[in-house]
């Protein structure tokens, strides 16, 4: 309640690894009624097997919220940029539903007309991992074991 009510504002790094199953419906309830009532206008007019999907973008638009305070109007192309990036740093995982919330925010309008089609234009997309960038995502503690299966 404390993030949700705009008392204290954790860290994007925490933020994301941490489960938040409430989180967007509780942003909706007390911070930004209106924004998510929209942005759940727009999944609902979408098919029904991207509904996940679009849980998984509120969470992600609320996590922003609650890191750095406001409404979802007053979330940046930059503040989108800052949260994909630490996720990759922080190995979240999700595939392309890292980078949904962006498409649903610019479908909304909250960006300006000129703001890129997808994110991806930031250079975010850095191609095929390498095997150590690959094994480096599971946080294996033993150093030997991490070289076995590297080589």
């Amino acid at each position: 309640m404390l993030i949700c009510g705009d008392v204290i504002r954790p860290a994007l790094p925490w933020m994301l690894t941490r489960t938040h199953r409430y989180l967007a419906s509780v942003m909706a309830q007390v911070r930004d009624p209106d924004g998510f009532a929209r942005l759940h206008q727009l999944a609902a007019a979408g098919p029904a097997s991207s509904r996940k999907d679009a849980q998984i973008a509120a969470t992600r638009i609320a996590t922003l919220l609650a890191c750095k305070g406001g409404q979802i109007g007053d979330i940046t192309v930059g503040d989108c940029v800052e949260l994909v990036d630490t996720q990759r740093r922080v190995h979240a995982r999700s595939g392309q539903k890292k980078v949904d919330f962006y498409l649903r925010l610019r479908a909304m309008g909250i960006f300006p007309e000129d703001a890129p089609a997808t994110i991806r234009a930031f250079g975010l997309a850095l191609g095929q991992l390498s095997i150590e960038e690959l094994v480096d995502r599971y946080r294996i503690r033993c150093q030997p074991v991490r070289d076995v299966i590297v080589k």
